[in-house]
């Protein structure tokens, strides 16, 4: 993608080098070329595509850091609760209306964003372990709020079109 091996990036960087990029392998500059080339530019469409996804994401990016850098996740860093995930979870368990769960996803959303705040800071300092735990973290709080969702969806009453 044309940017520096490093953890933050601008993002206004990458979607120009993207555009860029992409419009070199748009399909329509290969319609005259042979199959082998136009096989060519698609495989290199999808793999630009996948690293702009990966890149524009900081937990997807984090892990993409983590395994430049050899630092293999950690299955203990999950088992290993924080205090703030486990009241969390109490939350979840406890909550009977929307609202309860309305308050859980904005704490759990604002959890979220504090920690990619952390795991940026860790990875610029290459701590891989804190790095892995801070993203075991994140993907309890992301699977949480997905939960969280569900639940509320669950308990939203649903709307049916009227006959007349």
């Amino acid at each position: 993608m044309g940017m520096e091996k490093k953890v933050d990036i601008a993002l206004t960087t990458l979607e120009k080098n993207y555009s860029a990029l992409q419009r070199t392998f748009n399909s329509e500059r290969f319609i005259i070329r042979s199959q082998q080339e136009k096989t060519f530019a698609t495989k290199h469409r999808e793999a630009i595509q996948m690293a702009f996804d990966n890149l524009r994401d900081p937990i997807s990016r984090s892990r993409y850091w983590l395994m430049l850098n050899k630092a293999e996740a950690k299955e203990s860093a999950t088992q290993q609760n924080s205090a703030i995930i486990s009241e969390l979870h109490t939350m979840y368990d406890e909550a009977v209306d929307t609202v309860q769960l309305d308050k859980l996803a904005q704490r759990t959303g604002q959890e979220i964003e504090m920690g990619i705040i952390r795991l940026l800071s860790v990875l610029r300092t290459q701590d891989w372990e804190s790095a892995n735990k801070v993203l075991s973290e994140l993907d309890e709080l992301e699977t949480l709020i997905a939960a969280v969702r569900e639940k509320r969806q669950s308990l939203t009453p649903q709307s049916t079109p009227h006959s007349k």
